[in-house]
């Protein structure tokens, strides 16, 4: 990871959120943008979609299941680590 302390990526992207995430293709342009935590999946299918021309063997890979932000991803919720109502 690469620390950006004077924030040249942040201001050349025009970031105004966080977390960010750039897609950046074998050309150096940038085909995919996500705001913000969660939506995984659009990430995932945009890079299979830019690695099927090398690797056209990357369609029978199963995706990962649907995501559902607020569940819990290890262990047991207690009541300090539950998000909801």
């Amino acid at each position: 990871m690469v620390a950006d302390i004077h924030g040249s990526i942040w201001n050349a992207y025009h970031s105004d959120v966080w977390p960010n995430r750039y897609l950046i293709d074998q050309e150096g342009d940038m085909v995919f943008h996500v705001e913000g935590e969660g939506n995984n999946r659009p990430m995932e299918e945009k890079i299979r979609a830019l690695l099927v021309a090398a690797h056209p063997d990357v369609t029978q890979l199963p995706l990962d299941p649907p995501e559902d932000t607020f569940a819990a991803s290890c262990g047991v919720c207690t009541d300090e680590t539950y998000v909801g109502d």
